[in-house]
């Protein structure tokens, strides 16, 4: 049998191709945004605190969302998503999940402790500008439809609260949503989430673009809670008894019979409609005396 020296000549001339490639630095291409400065494209309240409404849109820069956007999120859900339109250098944004949730509520959820350089922020608008004390997590994937992205949580107590402490050197406690109404934001209260753009950076060094557009105030997108729903009254019924309702239906037929003319009585017939029949009132029996017999009468 003859053995084939094909095969054998192949092997060195694959091998030098593989080397050559593997010269290049990079085998995937960066995306066409890589070296300008990223930009947040949209803001989404999240109902993190029950798990089962949709999320609301409330700031988009595609022109697809025109009509889509609600500016007045629902006070019921507890937090908030903040997307860019390209991946970001994570440490400039969000300490890694360092925080596990507190005893109560508990959990196996994990938060962020915020930085230093306070790149996001939650601030009570309504109250001064206040900061309120949350959880700022970064998360680099992109599920469909979304976009790398850093979610804002507001501790337990903190968004009504200034003395609240839901961050602990351990853990962080999330708002469960145990307010009125079973809300989280106060409802009909303007809130903010204030950015820092010029520490938040790209995996090119690149500073955020300074956001702009509907909602914005500077540095901070204002948006502001619905007012509280309010729940119907019951109508009030009033109780009569069986005696008084018959005494008035009788009054009401006697009424209109008295006062309704024959005519109006026919007419009713003869347009298919059955005229009320009054009661009429009890006879009454008179005895009248009999007079006394005359003297000129006989009896046999």
């Amino acid at each position: 049998m003859r053995l084939c020296h094909r095969a054998g000549y192949a092997v060195p001339l694959l091998t030098i191709s593989a080397i050559l490639a593997g010269c290049a630095t990079s085998t995937t291409d960066q995306p066409p945004n890589f070296n300008s400065s990223p930009q947040v494209v949209a803001v989404y309240a999240i109902d993190s605190a029950f798990g089962t409404m949709p999320d609301v849109l409330i700031y988009s820069t595609a022109a697809g969302d025109t009509g889509k956007i609600s500016t007045n999120p629902p006070p019921s859900y507890g937090s908030y998503r903040v997307e860019f339109d390209q991946p970001i250098n994570g440490t400039s944004v969000a300490n890694n999940a360092d925080r596990g949730t507190g005893p109560t509520p508990g959990g196996a959820a994990s938060f962020c402790s915020p930085l230093s350089t306070n790149p996001f922020q939650l601030v009570d608008v309504d109250g001064g500008n206040r900061v309120v004390v949350s959880s700022v997590c970064y998360d680099a994937t992109s599920p469909l439809g979304e976009h790398p992205h850093v979610l804002v949580v507001p501790g337990r107590n903190a968004l009504n609260d200034p003395a609240a402490a839901p961050l602990t050197c351990n853990t962080f406690r999330a708002d469960p949503g145990f307010g009125p109404g079973g809300n989280v934001f106060t409802p009909k209260h303007k809130y903010g989430i204030k950015v820092n753009a010029g520490t938040i950076k790209n995996a090119a060094d690149k500073p955020l673009a300074a956001p702009s557009g509907a909602g914005w105030v500077g540095d901070t997108f204002q948006f502001t809670t619905p007012p509280a729903r309010r729940r119907r009254r019951a109508p009030t019924r009033t109780t009569t008894s069986s005696s008084t309702r018959s005494r008035s239906r009788r009054t009401a037929i006697r009424s209109w019979s008295s006062s309704a003319s024959p005519s109006s009585r026919t007419s009713a017939s003869s347009a298919g409609m059955s005229p009320t029949r009054s009661r009429s009132p009890a006879r009454r029996t008179v005895r009248i005396p009999t007079p006394p017999p005359s003297p000129d009468s006989s009896v046999d």
